[in-house]
């Protein structure tokens, strides 16, 4: 039996507003220091739980990518990085919106409206992002079965 982990990344900045009541689409700082103990954290249960991934793959964004590293230093493994992991891509241009479009966006799509709406020019709609990390989830555990995996990941995945 395949046992796959999904682990959402510690707490970033990008998951507060910005001073401005913008909300930021790109991660450029990564964890917050409540992330990083966080990962700590759960580095820690996982080795005092004797957990031994055979494989560990991470989402190519900064805040998955840290949050891998602080655990899997702690196993001994070395994290495969894979841009199908990502949250919802933003697309290209826009880098900022206003928080309370951001909300209403998020609210439509778990009120189940909106799942084909592109919240921003180029962005990548909710279907789009839950086939592809369907996908991406179906193709760790298919060339890895039998093991144990962890994938470090996100909130929407």
């Amino acid at each position: 039996m395949t046992t796959l982990w999904l682990i959402r990344h510690g707490e970033a900045h990008v998951n507060h507003a910005n001073p401005d009541g913008t909300y930021s689409l790109i991660d450029r700082q990564g964890l917050t220091e409540r992330g990083v103990e966080q990962a700590s954290l759960l580095r820690d249960r996982l080795v005092r739980e004797d957990v031994q991934p055979d494989v560990v793959i991470t989402s190519s964004f900064l805040r998955a990518q840290q949050t891998a590293s602080i655990v899997c230093e702690g196993l001994g493994v070395t994290p495969l990085v894979s841009d199908e992991l990502q949250e919802w891509r933003p697309g290209d241009g826009a880098e900022v919106i206003p928080m309370g479009e951001a909300l209403g966006s998020w609210n439509r799509i778990l009120a189940g409206h909106d799942h084909d709406v592109r919240m921003t020019p180029g962005s990548e709609p909710h279907n789009e992002l839950l086939t592809r990390a369907d996908r991406a989830l179906t193709q760790v555990t298919d060339d890895h079965a039998e093991r144990t995996d962890l994938a470090f990941t996100h909130g929407g995945i």
